[in-house]
């Protein structure tokens, strides 16, 4: 009999120990986890079509964050990249600066570029809840704003992430936070940045 009381105290304790951090942890990754961390382009001279391809793209159309991907791309010996520059227009004689991006014969052996995506090097994964907070201070358990770091994860098999020290998540935890709320099938995101 006593055996069976410290048997049941241990249970309990284990599901205490499951509190609402992973369920929150749960339903983040669900809304984030399936975004992938990408470089594409748009308004580009070419469009990747096979193992080889060549485009140029001009800079700063894109995040702070997605430039990084290109140089360690370029240092993994997987693209080159060539700075050119154009005249934008005639009557300023101000040039717009464009990388030429070339895929080298190892990126072409490691199918860098997924059509409709780009070069994906993965998604995002909560990596700890830091702290909640329910809504109506504290009196509405079925809303909460979750403060939480994430990194990346899933690397493709090419991906060495020694090569990326400037991509956020690659090396270090990034800050997150979402609005969520509870329904009769769980917790789901409301918004996350």
């Amino acid at each position: 009999m006593n055996k069976t009381k410290w048997l049941g105290a241990i249970a309990l304790l284990g599901l205490a120990a499951c509190g609402p951090e992973d369920d929150f942890e749960s339903a983040i990754n669900a809304d984030i986890g399936d975004k992938q961390k990408c470089w594409s382009f748009s308004g580009s001279s070419g469009t990747p079509n096979g193992a080889y391809w060549t485009v140029e793209v001009k800079r700063g159309m894109f995040a702070d964050d997605v430039n990084p991907i290109l140089e360690g791309l370029q240092e993994q010996g997987l693209v080159e990249l060539e700075v050119i520059s154009h005249r934008k227009h005639s009557h300023t004689q101000k040039k717009d600066t464009f990388d030429k991006v070339s895929v080298t014969d190892a990126g072409a052996a490691a199918n860098l570029w997924t059509a409709g995506e780009g070069i994906c090097i993965g998604h995002r994964v909560v990596e700890k809840i830091v702290r909640f907070t329910y809504a109506d201070q504290g009196s509405n358990k079925n809303a909460a704003e979750v403060e939480y770091t994430w990194k990346l994860s899933g690397f493709p098999s090419w991906f060495d992430p020694k090569h990326y020290p400037s991509v956020r998540g690659v090396n270090t935890a990034v800050e997150g936070s979402a609005s969520l709320q509870k329904s009769s099938d769980g917790w789901h995101v409301l918004f996350a940045m």
